[in-house]
């Protein structure tokens, strides 16, 4: 129990290079007891599209820029703007993809840790 907290200035979000252009960066998560639940942030820039399956539900909070989701099986694109909040469901296949860049807060049902290669197609 208890609080936890991570100081970042709001020009300071910074993430690993993952694929394509998208870069993220864990910031809290929980692996033991329960649903697992991982924060983060995220920095997405113009390149060719990233494409995952989704293990749990995920939230997004757009903090600049712009992220286009596409629902690969309705082929429907969600187009998220600065201040924007998005909720992706669990087993949605979604390409990501921006015309520019966009950054972002995450909050996602997947353990603490856990890859996201092996939900990338």
């Amino acid at each position: 129990m208890g609080i936890h907290s991570h100081s970042q200035g709001p020009q300071a979000i910074s993430a690993s290079p993952f694929k394509h252009g998208l870069s993220y960066n864990e910031v809290f998560g929980t692996k033991e007891g329960g649903t697992p639940l991982t924060a983060g942030l995220f920095d997405i820039t113009q390149s060719d599209s990233v494409n995952f399956v989704y293990p749990g539900d995920e939230f997004l909070y757009i903090i600049s820029g712009e992220v286009h989701l596409e629902d690969e099986d309705k082929k429907e694109v969600t187009k998220l703007k600065a201040g924007d909040i998005g909720h992706i469901q669990k087993g949605t296949r979604t390409k990501w993809s921006t015309p520019s860049q966009g950054k972002g807060f995450w909050v996602s049902q997947k353990e603490h840790g856990a890859s996201l290669h092996e939900h990338t197609y």
